[in-house]
């Protein structure tokens, strides 16, 4: 998940795969605020990465 920041809320996204996911990988300007959304919709499994 990620490219460059939209602000955007990705809670929805994470709502609706909550308990289909394994993991979260992240990279992009809006790292952050993607894993922070993850994080509150209760995913543990979340990597940032670089290009």
């Amino acid at each position: 998940v990620g490219n460059y920041d939209k602000q955007s809320d990705y809670r929805p996204v994470f709502r609706a795969f909550n308990g289909r996911v394994k993991a979260v990988v992240v990279n992009g300007s809006n790292t952050e605020a993607i894993m922070r959304a993850a994080e509150e919709e209760g995913f543990k499994n979340i990597y940032p990465c670089s290009d």
